[in-house]
């Protein structure tokens, strides 16, 4: 769990460049995380920076669409590669992209209030472990 972490904080000096029309941004100790995007299967994808050119994908399912009553929402976070974490046993595909990965974990999002802009709370854990990392995001849409 000290390597997501460790990775997080790097990535920070890093950034996600060419995400400034993102619907939705927060800034956190690591640097901004942006909603990506929405599926039409309900699937809201948002990403955050964890190593050179690199990106963790965080999936929540039923998200998509809900901008006026958000609480707490589960989901996983994937990663193309490994940036210190360890390989999963199994691997997941991602919604959007098709892609899979040996390389992902379970993920919560809380939002601080229900209604947009909000303030979030995320956690996470590696495969299927616990949920161990928690990272604040203040909403800069506001």
């Amino acid at each position: 769990m000290k390597a997501l972490k460790t990775a997080l904080v790097a990535a920070s000096m890093i950034g996600l460049t060419g995400l400034a029309q993102a619907d939705e941004v927060w800034s956190s100790e690591v640097g901004n995380i942006v909603f990506l995007s929405e599926l039409e299967t309900g699937e809201a994808i948002l990403g955050a920076p964890v190593g050179e050119g690199m990106m963790v994908r965080m999936i929540f399912p039923g998200l998509a669409g809900n901008y006026d009553d958000r609480s707490m929402h589960d989901g996983i976070w994937i990663s193309p590669g490994s940036f210190g974490t360890e390989e999963c046993g199994i691997s997941v595909v991602d919604p959007e992209t098709g892609e899979m990965s040996a390389y992902w974990g379970r993920a919560q999002i809380i939002f601080t209030s229900t209604g947009y802009p909000s303030d979030i709370v995320l956690t996470a854990g590696v495969c299927f472990g616990e949920r161990e990392e928690m990272l604040f995001g203040e909403a800069l849409n506001q």
